[in-house]
């Protein structure tokens, strides 16, 4: 005889559902994949190394026309890079990451991403503090993008993406498992969406605070001090550059993003030779018929 359990309340459902996804999660959680072990060496063989970075830029999804001219303004700076900060989507649904992906068809140089909140959760789930759908969220970054960390070293210097959606542990585990294989011999560049140098953390007791850091700045400070350079893609102001001083050593301190639609827009270009390293903001060029001081839909 076979006994058949029937889960006749949706308490049972939930519970159930609750730890599926709980180890789906756990799952996408345990260690990194082969693209985030793997450090890849790049030779470009040339006097200077052209970058462009840029985040927070989910408004062009909505103005075709400006985004194509910051692909001209991109291509302009001839980089041999390009550094994707985050928040490049709104929704993170399929059709955006589409149109992203043949957008980025048309831009010159190397991309590499930082995953922004946006870009790895579902954000008007996450502002009400549910996190059901956090798997299905990330794995799409990762079908798109193929990794969450990243490590590079080229002719001049050492690169590295951070996730600082992720917890404080998983971000000092990768950090303990790549820095050795930092060259010591040149600059490193530490590349993340949200800023590390920054004192906002989120509020347990207001989910709505869940995009800022879960963490102490300084918890994670200590793990990031050999890093010459912290770059951000979420600052939501115009481009900076200054220092940061931690345990008596300058660090030095790049902000890039835009805040929103309307808004003067802009790239920052970084060109790294072998003995110096410097950047500026390019302002892109909105056309005059655009409605980018229209709000999105």
């Amino acid at each position: 005889m076979s006994i058949i359990i029937v889960l006749s309340c949706n308490s049972n459902n939930d519970l159930v559902q609750k730890d599926h996804f709980k180890d789906k999660l756990d799952s996408l959680h345990t260690g990194f994949n082969n693209i985030e072990l793997t450090k890849e060496f790049i030779q470009l063989n040339k006097d200077t190394i052209t970058l462009v970075t840029f985040g927070h830029v989910y408004g062009l999804l909505y103005h075709e026309d400006v985004f194509d001219s910051m692909i001209e303004s991109i291509n302009a700076q001839s980089p041999d890079y390009v550094w994707i900060l985050g928040d490049i989507v709104y929704n993170n649904s399929d059709e955006e990451w589409a149109y992203l992906q043949e957008k980025y068809k048309g831009i010159n140089g190397r991309r590499f991403h930082a995953g922004g909140n946006h870009d790895m959760n579902y954000h008007y789930e996450r502002y009400y503090g549910i996190t059901d759908n956090q798997w299905e969220a990330e794995s799409r970054f990762l079908k798109n993008i193929g990794y969450r960390y990243i490590t590079i070293e080229d002719d001049f210097a050492n690169y590295m993406i951070i996730n600082m959606n992720d917890s404080l542990n998983r971000i000092e585990e990768y950090l303990k498992e790549m820095k050795p294989q930092l060259n010591p011999d040149k600059p490193s560049i530490l590349f993340t969406h949200h800023c590390v140098w920054h004192k906002t953390i989120s509020n347990p007791e207001d989910s709505k605070t869940w995009v800022k850091k879960s963490f102490d700045r300084d918890s994670l400070l200590p793990e990031i001090k050999e890093f010459d350079y912290w770059i951000h893609g979420d600052w939501a102001q115009e481009y900076y550059s200054s220092t940061f001083s931690f345990q008596g050593v300058n660090h030095n301190v790049i902000g890039v993003g835009n805040l929103k639609e309307g808004d003067p827009l802009y790239i920052t270009t970084i060109k790294i030779t072998k003995d110096s390293l410097w950047s500026y903001p390019v302002f892109v060029t909105i056309p005059d018929t655009t409605t980018w001081k229209a709000k999105s839909p």
